[in-house]
């Protein structure tokens, strides 16, 4: 079952263990070797009818991780929000093909972005070595992965916990969180951001790179030059490095809360707002 997908395998020291896992995130995201047409049409109509009203939960199941570079100057940064730390502190890093790119290339959506751009760590990457979806890599190559996601402007999105599991490089072409919450006028909404990014209009030479960086759309231009369309941004900082005149900067989101500290965690919290939602229905 676990080979098939259905079911997650963990490791406890010489112990091979097995639990249940959530569709989206977990088993959707394993699907490598059963991702046909039909299942394909059949999860872009699952989405938006059953998933979509669970984002609106207190606890989110992924979060947007800033590009290192966009947040090098940001004092007392989180060391969760640090993503090349967290990175070289992991023991195993897999690299895997981006399942949602593959499943968009499955209903004739090709994407023009790399598609093995999605790291795992520990069990999770355990997980997809044995199962032969991924790839072992060391270090130095998932910190090119990182270098790339930054030159291409891809998002950083990892599950909603301080221990780092899955690292995924997201373009809003393909990513259903991305894609879904770019509809939305206020995509932040779904997550609050732990940043959003703030032009200076002084600095500000109107040049449009940054818009052109934008996978949400958060950025216009006016007579003053650049700003950020309120409740749009997400927090991932792509805009930041490849502005000429450094006139952005992230702004911590003093509101934000830290996120669970492990999956397990997570998963409970998710769970108990779950079971809370649904007898508000009734």
């Amino acid at each position: 079952m676990a080979q098939r997908a259905l079911i997650f395998r963990t490791r406890s020291g010489n112990q091979v263990l097995y639990n249940a896992h959530s569709f989206v995130v977990g088993i959707y995201e394993f699907r490598f070797d059963h991702l046909d047409r039909e299942f394909c049409e059949m999860f872009e109509e699952y989405i938006p009818q059953y998933a979509a009203p669970l984002a609106f939960l207190e606890t989110s199941q992924v979060r947007t991780v800033p590009i290192g570079s966009s947040i090098e100057s940001v004092p007392q940064t989180a060391s969760y929000n640090r993503v090349r730390e967290m990175v070289k502190e992991q023991e195993l890093i897999s690299l895997q093909e981006c399942l949602c790119r593959k499943e968009q290339k499955a209903l004739g959506n090709e994407c023009k972005f790399p598609k093995h751009t999605c790291l795992g760590f520990a069990n999770f990457g355990r997980y997809y070595i044995d199962n032969k979806w991924g790839k072992r890599i060391d270090l130095d190559q998932a910190l090119k992965i990182l270098d790339q996601a930054e030159d291409l402007g891809l998002v950083l999105t990892s599950l909603n916990t301080q221990e780092l599991e899955v690292l995924c490089c997201c373009c809003a072409c393909c990513c259903p969180s991305l894609r879904f919450a770019k509809l939305l006028p206020q995509p932040a909404v779904l997550n609050p951001p732990y940043y959003q990014s703030e032009i200076n209009p002084d600095l500000c030479a109107s040049c449009g790179t940054c818009i052109e960086r934008c996978q949400m759309d958060a950025i216009k231009m006016g007579d003053d030059g650049a700003s950020t369309i309120d409740g749009r941004c997400i927090g991932c900082g792509i805009c930041v490095p490849t502005c000429p005149e450094q006139a952005i900067s992230m702004v911590p989101n003093p509101d934000k809360k830290a996120p669970p500290r492990t999956m397990t965690d997570m998963f409970k919290q998710v769970g108990e707002e779950r079971s809370k939602l649904r007898l508000s229905q009734r």
